[in-house]
């Protein structure tokens, strides 16, 4: 019941993306002639938006990415791949919001906590976490401005390398790699795209399926975050303690959570 319960949390995202833009036109003075629109499927999911761009959303002063969290599930499985390069000129926040529904199994959907961060510090640290060239390379999408706008190109990927059972090829990577300037770190800039394009042309790479998903990319603060949620006290037991007894398929624990009213 718990895992059918899980896959409402696009559901619980979308409806708070209406309410949360319901609620910051309600509150506050935002700048004249500006108003929080739902976009959907665009990025950001919620954007402060000039009413003369309303039909074609091409800017927007700020805003924020919604990633809901149902803490039975086996892993934080929101993803974030946005590139860097998008980020860096933007005024946006990714927030993680954490629900469950308020008798643990059943009743009305239930903000836990909610957490945020600048969205370009979380592609940062994502991108540091992965790239370890040449095992593993974090490609940023080559520029596609001159496209329409259904052609371009936002999300970076990660690619794994693939043969394992060619000792003699993973050393001539590997030696390639060396050859880079020393203590040269992960970087979007045109050169050393270059170079990382350089060798998914010369050796063999798979697409990472699960790149980008956030509980995988070591952030602190979200780690934080992740263990306050979990520790937090919910008719008698923690959060931590119920995933427990929900992934143990505890009969007596879900009769006792069906009788909470």
């Amino acid at each position: 019941m718990a895992k059918v319960v899980s896959k409402l949390s696009p559901v619980m995202g979308n409806l708070l993306e209406f309410e949360f833009a319901t609620y910051l036109n309600e509150q506050g003075e935002w700048p004249e002639g500006t108003y929080w629109c739902r976009q959907d499927p665009d990025f950001p999911d919620l954007a402060l938006l000039l009413k003369k761009d309303n039909a074609e959303r091409k800017k927007y002063l700020q805003g924020i990415e919604v990633k809901c969290w149902f803490p039975f599930a086996t892993e934080m499985t929101g993803r974030f791949r946005e590139s860097q390069r998008r980020l860096l000129k933007a005024n946006v926040n990714v927030m993680v919001v954490a629900w469950l529904p308020e008798f643990i199994v059943h009743g009305k959907p239930k903000i836990l906590a909610t957490w945020s961060d600048k969205a370009i510090d979380i592609a940062k640290c994502r991108d540091a976490h992965y790239h370890d060239p040449p095992r593993y390379l974090v490609v940023e999408p080559e520029d596609t401005g001159a496209r329409t706008r259904n052609l371009q190109q936002t999300n970076c990927a990660g690619y794994v390398l693939q043969f394992n059972d060619r000792p003699d090829l993973l050393k001539k990577a590997r030696k390639e790699v060396a050859a880079w300037p020393r203590g040269e770190r992960y970087s979007i800039s045109p050169k050393y795209q270059a170079r990382i394009r350089q060798l998914m042309a010369r050796y063999k790479y798979r697409m990472d399926t699960n790149f980008s998903k956030i509980d995988r990319i070591d952030h602190k603060p979200l780690e934080k975050f992740k263990k306050s949620v979990l520790a937090t006290k919910l008719h008698g037991k923690t959060v931590a303690e119920w995933a427990q007894l929900v992934a143990d398929m505890d009969e007596r624990a879900f009769e006792a959570m069906m009788k909470l009213n």
